[in-house]
């Protein structure tokens, strides 16, 4: 939906795209911070980058403004498009005194800091950009003081413009079609997405990469059955163990999810031979990982044979890490030991699953707290 042209004319409705903090739950529990108009700024910013003028300075401003404050109080890591795409749009204005915005920009986290180049705070003065911070912004003097010197030649500016450039068309036809995939995915049109990926995926020659990027793309998507045939490729070209393991992983999780149970057994079949080949497994997350996997499809498939055999095979091999599961692991287990009325596992795995609470919940409490507690107790 273009909305550019409401923003031009009515500068009083630019808050409806201020940073605007809220909370969710992630995947394992945690509370995140997220901005809820990040997605209509970026929508903006890209009919910006296709249609930008002399009038569209202070909005672009604006929204890079808004842009930092969302880094600043983020609570996870990463920095999304938006961030860079701002930055150039702004910094092609060549506007001296967005240097210390450049600046605040760089340092709003640690992973924006790897993401915003030095060049941006002086593309528009060059080598009299050191004078002008000390004249005007002198709190960031001693942090650019010297730092041009990397920068000597104004060659080597205009080079770095124009590689920058080149990632921002002026017009979507000349995107990148990957690009149009990632942007249209994380603004949810996931139709438009999917359309993009497979323009994407027919105009570009196989490689690993590409197939690794596809893959990726499809989980995203949640298109698993282009996903298990890359697997199934994968499988095909691995030449070790591990790799195998890690494929029959991979094909497990998606033959659960898409409710192909007689395929998930032949994978945990295959899983459960491999295994036996060899031990450093045992040390390491991946064998961790595949014992829960095999323990999820023991729980969600509806074939009650088919989930014993599979909760068989995965408990042996828990009993071989010594019981070495996370808390999820565990719990998964213990739901699928009460499913199939497998009492002696059950009550196994219910006292790890409540060791490992307390394990948990000792760690995270405060050691003040903790040590409190030992005292109380052994007074």
């Amino acid at each position: 939906m273009q909305q550019l042209s409401l923003y031009r004319n009515n500068k009083a409705i630019w808050q409806k795209l201020a940073y605007s903090p809220s909370i969710f739950i992630s995947d394992d529990g945690y509370e995140c911070n997220y901005d809820t108009n990040a997605k209509a700024r970026y929508a903006l910013l890209i009919e910006l980058q296709y249609d930008l003028q002399a009038q569209d300075e202070a909005l672009v401003r604006y929204l890079f403004t808004q842009e930092i404050l969302k880094y600043q109080k983020a609570s996870m890591g990463g920095v999304s498009d938006e961030l860079l795409l701002n930055a150039y749009l702004l910094a092609s204005f060549k506007n001296p005194n967005d240097i210390l915005l450049f600046y605040n920009a760089k340092h709003s986290s640690f992973d924006a800091s790897f993401v915003i180049d030095n060049e941006f705070m002086f593309y528009a003065l060059k080598g009299k950009t050191e004078a002008f911070v000390k004249d005007n912004f002198l709190e960031i003097y001693d942090d650019l003081q010297g730092m041009y010197v990397q920068y000597d030649y104004d060659d080597a500016l205009e080079a770095w413009w124009n590689h920058l450039s080149s990632n921002y068309p002026e017009q979507e036809a000349d995107e990148h079609l990957y690009t149009l995939y990632q942007r249209h995915f994380y603004l949810e049109n996931y139709e438009l997405a999917k359309n993009y990926l497979e323009a994407w995926n027919e105009a570009t020659p196989d490689s690993v990469n590409k197939k690794s990027a596809l893959k990726y793309a499809y989980i995203e998507l949640k298109e698993y059955l282009p996903v298990i045939e890359l697997l199934k490729e994968e499988l095909a070209g691995s030449d070790s163990h591990w790799d195998n393991v890690s494929c029959y992983s991979n094909l497990l999780k998606f033959y659960t999810r898409t409710e192909q149970s007689a395929n998930a057994l032949r994978a945990v079949d295959c899983i459960d031979k491999e295994l036996k080949q060899f031990s450093d497994w045992k040390n390491v997350g991946l064998g961790r990982m595949t014992i829960e996997q095999i323990f999820e499809f023991s729980l969600l498939t509806d074939n009650t044979a088919f989930g014993i055999k599979a909760f068989n095979i995965a408990y042996k091999w828990l009993r071989k890490i010594q019981y070495d599961l996370s808390y999820v692991g565990l719990d998964t287990a213990l739901k699928a030991a009460n499913k199939y009325d497998l009492t002696i596992q059950a009550n196994k795995l219910e006292k790890l699953l409540i060791a490992e609470q307390h394990r948990i919940e000792k760690d995270l409490m405060p050691k003040s707290r903790f040590k409190s507690l030992l005292s109380t107790l052994f007074r």
